[in-house]
């Protein structure tokens, strides 16, 4: 049944045929009473003529002459439509193609550049469920909202609006927008990652209030002025087991650093 194999999982199979200094062939067959396609043929032909050390590429050539380069609409691409829906994929590509030809950049809520930059790095589950949100354009249009919300107002805003529409929150959803709150809350002080290690938080760079370094050395945290370096054991937070680190660890944030300024270039 060779041909139902494609062309570079035949040339695959070839190439295990035979070992050192031994000859060997490799046979495929197909039924004789089974009619070729035209595309079958093609590839048993190329790979009948090309057969000499590193055809590998031209094979490569070869196999995308037969199937195609694919398209953005067609059945190559069907894994990322059926994502986000064809009507939201629909837009976005035109969109993009808009903004290429006039040589901006696309429309909508893409996350800004100092976001993007921000490391959040906590442990716990923060996405939006299927079972919660079951249609994925919907879902994604709802993803984009919050990776773009450049303020903590923003975040809850969102967060109030995602409640409105679709009651009954879970809770990997609450973790999603307090972990973007948390981002947010970095973007508005010029903080750029606030992430957990070894069992202690660090956060860089940041500035602290007065008063408050004199607090966390009970708790035994380290704060080195030069690289504006937070150490603090996450003992000091005593949260139960199974426990959402998010917002401790923005509420605590909120009362030791200092007010919010330019963002950190």
């Amino acid at each position: 049944d060779a041909q139902r194999l494609g062309l570079a999982q035949m040339y695959q199979l070839k190439g295990r045929v035979g070992r050192s200094s031994t000859q060997a062939f490799a046979y495929f067959m197909f039924p004789e009473e089974v009619p070729l396609t035209e595309e079958a043929q093609a590839r048993l032909t190329a790979l009948d003529e090309l057969q000499d050390l590193g055809s590998g590429m031209r094979i490569a050539m070869r196999d995308l002459e037969i199937r195609g380069a694919g398209s953005l609409m067609g059945a190559e691409q069907h894994g990322n439509m059926s994502a986000v829906g064809f009507d939201l994929f629909a837009q976005m590509l035109a969109d993009a193609v808009t903004a290429t030809r006039e040589g901006a950049e696309a429309p909508g809520d893409e996350l800004p550049p100092s976001l993007s930059d921000i490391n959040v790095n906590l442990p716990g589950h923060a996405y939006l469920p299927e079972e919660y949100l079951p249609l994925g354009d919907e879902r994604v249009l709802w993803y984009r909202r919050i990776a773009s919300a450049p303020t903590v107002a923003d975040v809850r805003a969102i967060g109030e609006a995602l409640a409105e529409a679709h009651p009954d929150m879970p809770d990997a959803a609450r973790n999603l927008l307090d972990k973007t709150a948390l981002r947010a809350f970095a973007h508005e002080h010029g903080i750029k990652s606030v992430a957990i290690a070894g069992g202690k938080l660090i956060v860089e760079p940041v500035r602290l209030r007065d008063g408050v370094l004199k607090d966390l050395r009970r708790s035994a945290g380290r704060y080195q002025a030069d690289r504006r370096r937070l150490t603090l054991p996450m003992r000091h937070f005593k949260l139960e087991e199974g426990a959402s680190v998010f917002v401790p660890v923005l509420e605590f944030l909120e009362g030791a650093a200092e007010g919010a300024g330019a963002p950190a270039a």
